[in-house]
């Protein structure tokens, strides 16, 4: 599979945001292997990552079950996870990274924050800038902006990633 959702859930919208967890799938015409992690937030808030205050509040806003996703899965060391997502997308595609398509909903969210942590860090960015896509843009271009079917655990990053492969698979599968 050469297609990899990826979902965060971040504590602002800026591309240099404190990351709380990573969410991504592979996928093609099914839904492939997945990942999931919590990354620890005190070496990003030392490292002058941002929380904004309106995505703080937002979050109070949001269902148990999306917080309980955050708060009771132990939170991995920053650099630790960010090693383990490299190796999750270089054992999935063989180490050749070459056709890796990247996914995010949003040009500007997801895929430019986890760009700006890889870079961060000095780590290499598993993924090539000309095989980005944009999950918005297909929305509104190739689904008419038809809504998303969300399942249970919405804003929990790898129910969100399995649900928006979904709908790139239902969308990409009715065109043909």
């Amino acid at each position: 599979m050469k297609n990899l959702m990826i979902d965060l859930e971040t504590l602002s919208t800026d591309e240099n945001s404190v990351v709380l967890s990573i969410g991504a799938v592979f996928f093609e015409k099914e839904l492939g292997h997945n990942f999931y992690i919590n990354l620890d937030i005190n070496r990003q808030l030392k490292d002058q990552r941002t929380v904004n205050g309106d995505t703080f509040r937002w979050w109070l806003g949001q269902s148990e079950e999306a917080r309980k996703a955050i708060l009771d899965n132990k939170p991995v060391e920053l650099i630790s996870a960010l090693v383990a997502f490299q190796s999750f997308i270089l054992n999935n595609m063989q180490s050749d990274t070459s056709k890796l398509k990247v996914w995010g909903n949003g040009s500007t969210f997801d895929i430019s924050i986890m760009e700006n942590l890889f870079k961060q860090y000095n780590m290499a960015v598993p993924w090539r800038y000309s095989n980005v896509r944009d999950l918005r843009t297909f929305k509104e271009y190739v689904a008419n902006d038809a809504p998303i079917e969300r399942s249970e655990g919405h804003h929990n990053a790898l129910t969100d990633a399995m649900d928006q492969a979904n709908y790139v698979i239902k969308y990409t599968m009715e065109k043909k």
